[in-house]
């Protein structure tokens, strides 16, 4: 499933801190479940096109068929390393597939990042060529658990 983490200085090249790995997944992501008609369609599809494309998304594992709508990680509190790296890497990667693909991106793709106790909203969009995201929307207190009902 996971791959290894691949550590990157800022020249590109390995390095020893924890701080700098990053890695080609983001902790969860949220896709739909295709109905049996549907994933043959899919199927279909992918069978006259390069095996590097037989995917829904831009993974190749086992969740290449699941149609990703939001991605979420997370971080513990005080650790040094910034969601929003991984998060904007794994969104880029997704909406970059659609577009080479010739898919539409026109709709945009959320993602969250949960900071310890902060939980932030992004929206992730493609203009000009680019991916860029929305300004953070502050969801913690949007979030209720059942000790607080």
């Amino acid at each position: 499933m996971a791959e290894p983490s691949q550590k990157l200085s800022s020249h590109g090249k390995s390095a020893d801190s924890d701080t700098e790995t990053i890695n080609r997944f983001v902790d969860w992501a949220m896709g739909l479940i295709l109905d049996v008609v549907d994933e043959d369609r899919v199927q279909s599809a992918f069978y006259n096109i390069e095996i590097d494309k037989h995917s829904l998304n831009q993974t190749m594992g086992f969740a290449s068929l699941c149609p990703m709508w939001l991605y979420l990680e997370l971080k513990r509190m005080y650790q040094p390393k910034d969601p929003r790296i991984q998060l904007g890497i794994f969104a880029s990667a997704g909406i970059l597939k659609r577009n080479r693909m010739g898919w539409d991106i026109s709709f945009p793709t959320p993602g969250i990042t949960v900071d310890g106790h902060l939980w932030r909203l992004y929206i992730f969009y493609f203009v000009h060529g680019k991916t860029v995201s929305s300004h953070p929307c502050d969801v913690s207190l949007c979030i209720i658990t059942e000790k607080s009902m």
